[in-house]
């Protein structure tokens, strides 16, 4: 074997490391990928969950204050007392609320699954360009190769392939 063929045998086995260590990367950006997902859904539970609270909340509230206005001897069916007013306010801040938590619980959708393409896209892009780097060091080499001794193929190799 010459020297020329195991500097090319070299360059590649050096670029087949490159790109098997970039696939070994993006099986990690995939990983982060999956857990953005997993986080920005456990966010949406949680989201979920608060506006479920608030729900309790306002029939809690709205409870009290009709068992307030029988209690303070106004009609607890009656309309548009000041018991249904203070029910009308309370729906309206708790809607309010509610509609923020959903809202929040969208975006931490769509944020985790932004996060996770963004993470995909840069784990491919490292296999895309590892290729390349590796494509170019066996170019180089056997570009150096040809340079220095003119050939990289053995000169009794030649005659067999004139």
């Amino acid at each position: 074997m010459s020297a020329a063929f195991l500097q090319i045998a070299g360059a590649a086995l050096s670029g087949m490391a490159q790109i098997r260590q970039a696939q070994a990367e993006a099986v990690q950006y995939e990983m982060k990928a999956r857990n953005e997902v997993i986080q920005a859904r456990t966010d949406a539970v949680n989201y979920k969950v608060e506006g479920n609270e608030r729900m309790r909340e306002l029939l809690t509230a709205m409870s009290s204050s009709v068992a307030n206005a029988a209690a303070g001897g106004l009609d607890p069916y009656g309309a548009m007392e000041t018991k249904d007013l203070i029910n009308m306010n309370s729906m309206k801040v708790a809607g309010m609320d509610i509609r923020k938590l959903n809202l929040n619980a969208e975006m931490a959708i769509l944020r985790g699954e932004s996060n996770a393409q963004q993470a995909r896209l840069a784990g491919k892009a490292g296999v895309r360009f590892a290729t390349l780097s590796a494509a170019a060091n066996v170019a180089t080499t056997g570009g150096q190769i040809m340079a220095t001794s003119g050939s990289p193929i053995p000169p009794s190799n030649l005659a067999a392939i004139n």
